[in-house]
């Protein structure tokens, strides 16, 4: 066990884990992975990845893992009586088309053509097998382990993997452990739940005997089997509050659920009969275009963000830091930030580790957004969604100017090009009205529907790109124009022109974090 000492070692196979075993490999930097077996073929979290990740999967992968990608071309959310996505891709676009690289300095509008949703259940498995099989990791199959953490220096200063055997000196330690937290609980690290408890249920469902990992599109012209898909469910209507996902893998469907924990008394199969019916009754029969299912998975928790995420040798990578709402996409997403950081960990542990933390928080403000999203009790005009997704919009630059920093080793760099994607976002984020009718509204589609099963048949003429997003813009910019400017003299005549509430309930308030 000699050979085990004094070198970095990361702390289970999850998919952080994965990461950051791959990223040391493409370094040439000898590790231990401390793990468990490979992973199993039930449904994982995580599927439909943001800009941010689809650009590091695209990009920074193996060509190898590209067979578990799939295109992503919207992000569509139902919420009350509105229907309304942003059109991110052309559907009619083909993974073998996207350009394999994107120069030294990717850029927004090279990127975000290769958004893509990820077959989690045969990636992570052919991730396990090429981290294994790297000359420089070393993995050790011990799916429970201890550390040994010395308070006065801060250190984990040995990892217990049981029947006598113990790591010694580790130079570093990356605790992939996620909620769990096998650091934070030997150090004593608190957590603020960021959301109330939540309950979650998820599955996928196929076509008969299409049980693949298919890359190529669906065979049916269904505009939301082209992206990610929102629902807001409202007890009134659909028997429960909560929000779900939608995800089409090539020929099947990643389908989920997440309510209050504190509100359901129902079990989890109960909650899929409430959601497959509030898909039904929006017009998309999903038990009868998919028929087949797996048995359901479940999870109770709370979104968090723990009181600190590093020490003097040591990080809680990914999400054993910081959870934020799953259509952030941010799971992955905060996996990708420990994995790029990871070589540089190894060379200043205190340098590094703040600018580790500084990129996970800046995930919080979008949480606060979804957030408000997700608990307000229904959208009932256009116009508030153009709001929503605005703000949705605006995040991107500076997010994608951050990664990049990341990504290609230049965190510190005064280059035009990153100065230039931050003030985009800044101005984008203070004058969200602007930035809506000067871009937004070409992305941006709301519609008011009178009964809900129009919702799923609305976005006509979605597979003629140019036509769709001009009408996106023709439609919009006087209908968003008209409601700012009704806005505007409502407030100098209140009793005249009652201005449409932004918001139209209430949301819990979070705790106060210090940004970035």
């Amino acid at each position: 066990m000699k050979q085990w000492s004094q070198k970095p070692v990361i702390i289970a196979s999850s998919l952080t884990g994965l990461l950051i075993s791959y990223s040391l490999s493409k370094k040439k930097i000898e590790h231990i992975l401390v793990g468990g077996d490979e992973p199993g073929e039930q449904p994982k979290l995580g599927e439909s990845m943001n800009e941010l990740s689809s650009a590091d999967f695209w990009l920074w992968l193996e060509p190898e893992f590209r067979q578990f990608f799939h295109t992503k071309s919207h992000i569509s959310l139902f919420h009350g009586d509105i229907a309304s996505m942003i059109y991110i891709g052309n559907p009619n676009r083909k993974l073998d088309e996207l350009p394999l690289e994107y120069g030294d300095r990717p850029t927004i509008p090279k990127v975000l053509p290769a958004l893509i949703h990820v077959d989690r259940t045969g990636f992570d498995k052919a991730l396990y097998h090429k981290v294994k099989e790297s000359e420089y990791c070393t993995l050790i199959h011990c799916p429970q382990s201890n550390v040994i953490y010395d308070k006065s220096s801060d250190k984990i200063t040995g990892i217990d993997l049981g029947e006598g055997r113990l790591i010694k000196e580790p130079t570093f330690v990356f605790d992939a452990t996620g909620a769990f937290g096998l650091i934070a609980r030997a150090a004593g690290i608190s957590k603020t739940p960021t959301t109330a408890p939540q309950h979650v249920i998820w599955t996928h469902r196929y076509r008969p005997s299409t049980r693949t990992h298919s890359c190529e599109p669906a065979s049916t012209r269904e505009w939301w089997l082209s992206g990610t898909n929102l629902l807001h469910l409202n007890k009134d209507s659909d028997g429960v509050d909560g929000i779900s996902w939608l995800i089409p893998l090539g020929d099947r469907l990643s389908i989920g659920l997440s309510v209050p924990a504190q509100h359901s008394t129902a079990n989890k199969e109960e909650l899929y009969k409430l959601l497959l019916d509030a898909y039904l009754r929006r017009g998309l029969d999903l038990v009868k275009s998919h028929p087949e299912t797996i048995p359901l998975q479940e999870l109770k928790h709370s979104y968090f963000q723990r009181d600190r995420g590093y020490g003097a040798n040591w990080i809680l990578a990914g999400g054993g830091y910081l959870q934020a709402w799953f259509p952030s996409s941010a799971g992955v997403g905060t996996s990708l930030a420990a994995a790029h950081l990871a070589p540089l960990l190894l060379q200043d542990p205190k340098k590094y580790g703040a600018i580790y933390e500084s990129t996970l928080k800046d995930y919080l403000s979008f949480h606060s957004h979804l957030a408000k999203m997700i608990a307000d009790p229904g959208y009932t005009t256009p116009e508030q969604l153009y709001t929503f997704w605005s703000r949705w919009l605006a995040f991107i630059p500076g997010r994608l100017t951050h990664h990049f920093r990341l990504y290609n080793g230049e965190l510190e760099s005064n280059h035009f090009e990153y100065r230039l994607g931050e003030m985009l976002s800044k101005f984008s984020l203070k004058y969200t009205s602007l930035h809506l009718l000067s871009v937004g509204l070409a992305q941006i589609r709301a519609v008011k529907t009178k009964q809900l099963s129009e919702q799923g048949h609305v976005f006509a003429g979605y597979f003629h790109q140019p036509t769709f997003i001009l009408k996106n813009y023709l439609v919009g910019w006087p209908r968003y124009l008209w409601f700012r400017i009704k806005s505007i003299f409502s407030r100098s005549n209140p009793q005249t022109l009652p201005q449409p509430p932004l918001s139209s309930g209430s949301h819990p308030q979070l705790p106060a974090f210090h940004e970035k």
